[in-house]
């Protein structure tokens, strides 16, 4: 039962990311809710937290973040996305733990992505020696990254 409970959800879930990529908004975070009501996943609370995100409504966007990590707490793309979301709302010293969970999240293939985002953090502390740091270890974790590249190379041209 639980298996058949769980192909369901699946079959929600992939419905939800193909309407997503197709701009239906609107009919993916139906979908989305529906998968998660059917067999609740880690990815389907990330995937549901980025509509809320575009959206605007961050708090709903961390919950289901929240959400995720209460399923999978290794899922470093949830702990990625909170610190995000907690960027555009401003609170950037509450986000820099979130980015460090996601890097020592063993469950997450876009490290760079992590330290890319803490790198902005710390420019826009005014910690450009920190910001330098990380832009090189996103750049080492994927090196054809070229946001990192740009942000460490522009860093690098201020403090010449």
């Amino acid at each position: 039962m639980k298996s058949g409970k769980k192909n369901i959800a699946q079959k929600y879930l992939q419905h939800a990311f193909e309407l997503y990529s197709n701009g239906k908004i609107e009919e993916a975070k139906i979908n989305y809710k529906m998968s998660l009501q059917i067999y609740p996943t880690a990815e389907a609370h990330v995937y549901l937290g980025r509509i809320y995100s575009q959206e605007q409504d961050f708090d709903n966007a961390i919950r289901e973040c929240y959400n995720a990590v209460l399923i999978d707490n290794d899922l470093g793309q949830a702990y990625n996305d909170i610190g995000s979301y907690l960027v555009k709302m401003n609170r950037l010293n509450e986000s820099i733990v979130w980015f460090e969970r996601a890097i020592e999240s063993n469950n997450y293939s876009k490290k760079h992505l992590a330290y890319y985002n803490l790198g902005l953090v710390y420019t826009k502390k005014g910690l450009w020696f920190t910001a330098v740091k990380l832009f090189r270890q996103s750049i080492e974790t994927k090196s054809d990254f070229k946001p990192a590249k740009n942000e460490l190379y522009r860093i690098l041209t201020f403090l010449n």
